[in-house]
């Protein structure tokens, strides 16, 4: 009967334990993953793929120059001692004189620009403007005729040190020494370089 007992006793001290066990360790729980999006050719949008395309594309095309220019021979727009040609920017068409002196175009001046005074005649606001050996000025186009033909984009014409050429179709650009103007496509004249004031000068004597 005591061994009985004592063997209750000691299913009674294991069973407790077992309850503690059970009610006091925790049960491990399982990992959690983070699931990570996976990107398919089906995903990548029309517009990523154009993006790419031009950007590869650009980057491999090479800069598109522009052929030099085809000087022209002065001699065949002679005139007086100077070359007359008709130049053509854009909307606008003007006229320019060349020498070995520098260079004379006509063009839309700024509404500030001088009054010139070339004698015998009164004098009027500028409308065109001189590079050459005298500086950089505004001036009027007289005394120098009627042009004796067309120099287009893509040609040019040299004298001495004074020349002029075409940047591109809506430009024209004259130049002598330091000092450049360039006519755009609405006739608008701009300067690079020392702008002087004009001098009075005399018309030749053929005017």
């Amino acid at each position: 009967m005591k061994q009985s007992m004592k063997t209750l006793a000691a299913l009674a001290v294991v069973g407790t334990l077992a309850g503690c066990a059970g009610s006091d360790v925790a049960e491990p729980s399982s990992p959690e993953f983070t699931k990570i999006k996976e990107t398919t050719a089906k995903e990548i949008t029309p517009e990523e793929t154009t993006s790419e395309k031009e950007t590869t594309e650009s980057s491999s095309t090479p800069p598109t120059t522009r052929k030099s220019d085809t000087p022209v021979n002065p001699a065949n727009y002679e005139r007086a001692g100077m070359s007359v040609f008709t130049y053509d920017v854009g909307d606008f068409s003007g006229t320019c004189a060349i020498s070995p002196h520098g260079a004379t175009c006509q063009g839309v001046t700024p509404d500030d620009a001088p009054m010139v005074t070339a004698v015998p005649l009164p004098p009027r606001k500028a409308d065109a403007i001189y590079a050459g050996e005298d500086g950089m000025h505004f001036t009027v186009f007289e005394g120098v005729g009627p042009s004796q033909g067309s120099i287009d984009p893509g040609e040019s014409i040299t004298i001495n040190e004074n020349s002029c050429s075409y940047p591109d179709e809506e430009t024209l650009r004259c130049a002598s020494g330091s000092n450049s103007f360039t006519v755009h496509g609405d006739g608008t004249i701009t300067t690079d370089g020392q702008l002087d004031q004009p001098p009075v000068w005399t018309l030749p004597d053929y005017y």
